[in-house]
């Protein structure tokens, strides 16, 4: 049976190239490792919520979900968010091939299910956090200028 898939999903304040260190040894140890960019960080990113975090995830395994793969997905911080809702109903069962086999969480979010940042913060806005419009999430503010970090929205 060949080793898992391992899916790397960062954080709001890091993009992928925070795990630069960690998927060279995993190659190397011969595990196929993905760590893609979500869609609420970058320029691209306005607008966008959990919800396009989670499509990127399942759209980033689901070649390998179709070959009968199992994947493990690592997340760290906000990117808990969206791997919960990613891995929903695609998880690995008794009869079918492929799927997500274990989620590791490494300081991440891991809410209730229909439970938002914004409500696990007791509706109130971190000192971090800013209003997002038209999308009734918040988005994360520089530290300390209170002006919305390039790219970054919707949590």
């Amino acid at each position: 049976m060949p080793k898992p898939v391992i899916l790397l999903v960062h954080g709001a304040w890091n993009g992928p190239d925070q795990y630069a260190k960690l998927t060279g040894p995993l190659r190397e140890a011969g595990y196929e490792v993905l760590a893609p960019r979500l869609a609420t960080i970058g320029d691209k990113a306005a607008g966008k919520t959990w919800k396009d975090d989670a499509a990127l995830l399942r759209e980033t395994v689901r070649p390998f979900f179709e070959d009968g793969r199992e994947v493990v997905v690592v997340a760290h911080s906000y990117g808990g968010i969206p791997t919960a809702h990613a891995i929903e109903g695609y998880e690995v069962k008794e009869g079918k091939a492929g799927g997500f086999k274990a989620a590791v969480y490494i300081a991440a979010f891991c809410l209730q299910k229909g439970v938002d940042l914004y409500t696990a913060t007791g509706k109130n806005y971190l000192a971090c956090m800013q209003k997002a419009e038209p999308y009734s999430g918040v988005s994360v503010a520089s530290p300390g200028d209170g002006t919305p970090r390039s790219g970054r929205s919707g949590y």
